[in-house]
């Protein structure tokens, strides 16, 4: 006789839970419940290496919305239009014994590149890795930086989809 009490017992268990947690009861909940304020938790600081430039500003000019806009870098705009130039300007601390090498990854391809107003010949750099949103290239900038802030400027055209730039400098030459 205990049996089909217990039976009871679990059924309306089951159905009190299928009725707190169906979709139209959770969403009545999260709009009558406020969210609660998340709390902020401080992120350590993590010091820069020193032994690396460190990159201050940056800046994109698109040929598309013609509006110059500051950018984080990585930089990338999920809906870029087929032949979409993005001018970038990249504001650089360097100090003598720094890196100066970089890792350029364009979506889709570099055209140009000036570090303070002077031409980086590119022909060094083959059109398959200058034109390579996977792995792009490295190149030395030695001949280009001074002590001081540095002004790198960077066109990247893209092909199609996204589009965007990933510029860092490295601590070492990629094998």
């Amino acid at each position: 006789m205990k049996k089909p009490l217990i039976v009871a017992a679990v059924a309306a268990v089951l159905i009190a839970l299928a009725v707190l947690f169906s979709p139209s009861t959770a969403k009545q909940s999260a709009q009558s419940t406020p969210a609660p304020t998340p709390t902020a938790t401080p992120k350590a600081q993590t010091p820069a290496d020193p032994s690396l430039p460190a990159i201050t500003a940056a800046t994109l000019l698109s040929s598309v919305d013609q509006k110059t806009v500051p950018v984080q870098l990585p930089y990338t705009k999920q809906r870029g239009a087929r032949g979409e130039l993005l001018d970038f300007t990249i504001t650089l601390a360097f100090s003598h014994g720094q890196s100066t090498i970089f890792e350029i990854i364009p979506d889709d391809c570099v055209d140009e590149m000036k570090v303070n107003d002077m031409v980086v010949p590119l022909a060094g750099q083959a059109e398959a890795k200058r034109c390579n949103w996977r792995t792009g290239f490295a190149i030395d900038l030695q001949n280009f930086l001074k002590p001081g802030d540095n002004v790198i400027k960077l066109r990247i055209r893209n092909v199609n989809g996204p589009t965007g730039l990933h510029f860092k400098p490295l601590a070492q030459a990629p094998h």
